[in-house]
């Protein structure tokens, strides 16, 4: 399904409820809506960095890390903020790095290599 994205001009009055309703307080403010609730994006502010993590949202998926130059990069542009060094992806390491995933995906980016 496409990705969605919308514009408020806040420096407009009637614009103003939806600052207070989402607690807007200042500029760049960029949210992402998912099953009804809202979170602030706290990634890159470029096009790609924006861009890769809605598509890592919608896809829902941990960003599997070849190398150290791909985790370099990726922590780099996108602010990784978990990264799991994990070999057997049947353990109980894996499933409480996916959990903690699950309930933190669209606040943080996550990654793993083994």
């Amino acid at each position: 399904p496409p990705i969605r994205l919308a514009k408020i001009d806040c420096d407009d009055p009637k614009n103003e409820p939806i600052m207070v309703k989402y607690g807007i307080k200042g500029f760049p403010t960029l949210k992402v809506f998912r099953h009804g609730n809202d979170e602030e994006y706290h990634g890159g502010k470029t096009t790609q960095s924006i861009v890769d993590y809605m598509k890592r949202v919608r896809t829902m998926a941990i960003t599997e890390l070849e190398d150290v130059e791909s985790a370099k990069t990726l922590i780099q542009d996108s602010g990784v903020t978990a990264v799991a060094f994990i070999a057997d992806r049947e353990g109980t390491e894996w499933a409480s790095f996916n959990l903690t995933w699950t309930t933190m995906m669209t606040k943080y980016f996550f990654a793993a290599t083994s």
